[in-house]
């Protein structure tokens, strides 16, 4: 059932749109990483599919700043990650499934219309840097904790700016990790910083 969802309706249409396919993840390398990834559920069994849509965005200067090797980053490497539940009208997760001898037309064509119709433009507004950049400097964070957002948006402030900036993060930064076993990591993180200028 779940091959026959990717590659009937979810596929045909994220190819027209410039996405490549692997596995169960759809990707757009420009300008930055949009990644799209249906997530099967633990709930689902031989009788049922239960599955999700992940959104994500990788930056392409982040992935190089913090060494990731990913060529084609998956959802875990995602600098920016979202259910598209929570863009729908509903604003919460969303699970859809489908019992084996249901048609898959019809949950098919929805699928796909929530992820175009909705998705992707949500990912086209949060594909550049600078997108990225503005939606951490408003405390927004979906996908990631307190510490890996001021992580994220000192190192995109050290590279792209604005550097008034930086100093008001990287305090914060310190202030949010002191005491936490993130410590070692944001003072490391400091460090590699500071090499930018």
């Amino acid at each position: 059932m779940l091959h026959d969802l990717i590659t009937g309706y979810l596929a045909p249409g994220l190819k027209e749109l410039g996405f490549t396919r692997s596995g169960k993840s759809f990707f757009r390398p420009q300008p930055n990483w949009s990644v799209i990834e249906v997530q099967k559920s633990v709930k689902s069994t031989s009788d049922r599919l239960v599955f999700t849509i992940n959104l994500g965005i990788a930056s392409r200067r982040l992935l190089s700043f913090f060494s990731s090797s990913a060529k084609r980053p998956g959802i875990a490497e995602c600098h920016w990650t979202e259910r598209i539940g929570h863009l729908l009208p509903e604003h919460r997760d969303v699970w859809w499934s489908i019992d084996v001898g249901d048609p898959v037309e019809p949950l098919g064509r929805s699928v796909a219309e929530a992820i175009v119709s909705v998705g992707i433009p949500h990912l086209d507004q949060l594909v550049t840097d600078a997108a990225l950049r503005d939606l951490w400097l408003s405390g927004v964070s979906p996908g990631l904790t307190e510490v890996q957002r001021l992580m994220n948006l000192s190192a995109m402030l050290g590279m792209i700016g604005p550097g008034e900036q930086l100093d008001p993060v990287t305090n914060e930064l310190l202030r949010v990790s002191e005491g936490h076993v993130t410590r070692p990591m944001v003072s490391a993180h400091l460090r590699k910083l500071s090499q930018l200028a």
